[in-house]
């Protein structure tokens, strides 16, 4: 890492981009606006003040390019991206206090087409 130039974009911030745009299914621009004008994306990934931090479209390529190369370089290894989410489903699952081990299966979805006589 130089020691000029502005610092690295927050590593959070952009895993956290990455899950939104996964989760609402939309395109990097789209995110991107999401990011710099909706309070609810910025408040999901830290920011308190819209505007706060700047960022760049290139910056989201440059970010899976370096996740995609680390993968490709140690495939023995756990899958970044993955392995996050993993963290935090179990960490938000122990703070709730919710088993992941076993679900249960409801059964009202399986009578709902039934007709009652």
């Amino acid at each position: 890492y130089g020691t000029t130039g502005k610092p690295n974009f927050p590593v959070n911030i952009m895993l956290s981009l990455e899950y939104i745009k996964h989760m609402k299914n939309c395109s990097d621009l789209e995110i991107i606006d999401d990011f710099h004008f909706d309070y609810l994306v910025n408040y999901a990934t830290g920011q308190r003040t819209l505007g706060e931090i700047n960022l760049a479209e290139r910056t989201l390529y440059y970010f899976r390019e370096r996740v995609y190369r680390y993968c490709r370089e140690n495939p023995g290894k756990d899958d970044l991206l993955f392995g996050q989410f993993i963290g935090l489903l179990h960490s938000f699952a122990g703070k709730a206090g919710i088993a992941l081990g076993e679900q249960r299966v409801d059964t009202t979805l399986f009578m709902s087409n039934i007709k009652k006589d």
